[in-house]
């Protein structure tokens, strides 16, 4: 072994040594999601809205036990909902009565691509930063 591969052992051993776990202690609720009723096709880009939604990164969406591709979280005219939620204290998940006027042009929207799976009635989950959703039904036709 040369000295130079020592001393990178040795260094990284020191350096594992220091690290620290950092543990973030997220908001967890039940999303709330309302899929349009309408049976859909394998392939096609599909919409549902809800709250409280969050950014592509961290949102998924499962039909049964498979994903599928999430084009784009988007959240718009929700700057003075935010805004009016972090100034009374209202957490993401919890209803928040003193801002309902200020949130009522808030749109959360999710889209994303229907899963390649057989046509039949699947149990729809969204999971995000912020939890987990109840299971939605959707129809997927042939």
């Amino acid at each position: 072994m040369t000295v130079l591969s020592r001393w990178s052992i040795a260094i990284l051993f020191w350096c594992s040594a220091c690290a620290v776990e950092t543990t973030t202690s997220n908001v967890t609720c039940d999303l709330i999601v309302s899929p349009p009723p309408v049976e859909t096709t394998a392939g096609e880009t599909y919409t549902i809205t809800g709250r409280p939604f969050t950014v592509l990164l961290d949102t998924s969406i499962r039909l049964n036990d498979t994903f599928a591709e999430v084009l784009a979280v988007e959240r718009s005219e929700c700057t003075l909902c935010d805004t009016c939620r972090a100034e009374v204290g209202c957490t993401a998940c919890e209803s928040c009565t003193e801002c309902e006027t200020s949130c009522e042009t808030c749109e959360q929207i999710i889209d994303f691509v229907v899963p390649d799976v057989d046509p039949g009635t699947y149990t729809l989950f969204v999971r995000n930063g912020f939890g987990m959703s109840e299971s939605e039904r959707l129809t997927v036709d042939e």
